[in-house]
């Protein structure tokens, strides 16, 4: 069963790629992960899994604070596939062996 979450949000917890393996069971279809970081984490988002893509990088401002902030907007690619098949059917009808060919095809989105 997919997770309920359409957004699991973090703030000092881990580095992405741990983070997303944590948490990835509780994603709803087409959610985000919202990760708030300090500097722009550059390696982490590097070591990504192949099926996570960044979606945004966002610059924060914190009043009173000079350091840099980043929210980094993360979400799983869409898993999409296309399938053809051929599928031949015999069955008996009136004491006859009759065959018919069967062309199918599956896209998911």
């Amino acid at each position: 069963m997919p997770g309920q979450y359409a957004q699991i949000c973090s703030r000092a917890f881990a580095e992405l790629g741990l983070f997303v393996s944590l948490t990835r069971h509780l994603l709803a279809p087409n959610g985000r992960w919202l990760a708030m970081k300090g500097v722009r984490p550059e390696d982490e988002l590097k070591a990504l899994p192949a099926d996570i893509t960044v979606e945004a990088i966002i610059p924060l401002s914190v009043p009173g604070l000079e350091a840099e902030r980043h929210l980094i907007i993360l979400k799983a690619k869409s898993l999409e596939f296309f399938c053809s098949f051929k599928i031949k059917i015999w069955w008996m009808e009136w004491g006859r062996v009759v065959s018919h060919d069967w062309v199918g095809h599956l896209r998911s989105s």
